[in-house]
């Protein structure tokens, strides 16, 4: 919901490591003073990388600048290798994403060790994940119409009347097209 690019553990470490060596390739050894100001800037300029391919390529280009202890261009040094590079971040940043899930789980007592044994087995299907999340209403709703050969059943109504109790309420169904409600030969003779 906030559009930010949460856990990009792959890019920070490649930013780190990148930084170290360039400093390195350019004759600069960084005391532990230096390192831990590289470090300051890496976390700020981390956090403004969009989750899009070649963009820790920039971060480190901004975290270059400002650190000044080597030249901006010696980042294309790395521009050959970046693209095997930014692969291997995707894996990172995907792998510590799930493992910040199942902690995160964990942590909220939400974790069900048989469920995700059965799952990784095939043993749960749709139907049971959506009994699971709650959701089995609109599940069978969409089993019924898929089954049924695209007729919806009728909709479930939580509360209020029910639209289908209303005298003279028709409810058209998808693809067909309910006209005016048929009047009797008994109404038409009354008027």
């Amino acid at each position: 919901p906030t559009g930010y690019s949460f856990n990009l553990d792959g890019a920070a470490i490649y930013l780190s490591i990148s930084l170290l060596f360039l400093a390195q390739a350019f004759g600069h050894n960084l005391d532990l003073g230096q390192q831990l100001a590289a470090l300051g800037v890496l976390l700020l300029t981390s956090k403004g990388m969009a989750g899009v391919p070649g963009s820790s390529f920039l971060a480190l280009s901004a975290t270059a600048a400002a650190l000044g202890i080597f030249p901006v261009a010696g980042v294309a040094l790395l521009l050959g290798a970046d693209r095997l590079m930014d692969s291997m971040r995707v894996v990172v940043n995907l792998l510590g994403n799930c493992v910040a899930t199942f902690v995160v789980s964990k942590w909220e007592g939400q974790f069900d060790r048989s469920v995700m044994v059965r799952a990784f087995r095939g043993e749960i299907t749709n139907h049971d994940s959506a009994i699971m999340l709650g959701v089995e209403d609109d599940f069978e709703d969409q089993e019924l119409e898929r089954i049924s050969g695209g007729e919806a059943p009728s909709p479930k109504f939580r509360g209020g009347p029910n639209p289908e109790d209303i005298p003279g309420f028709q409810m058209s169904r998808p693809g067909s097209h309910a006209g005016p409600p048929e009047r009797s030969s008994a109404a038409i003779n009354h008027e």
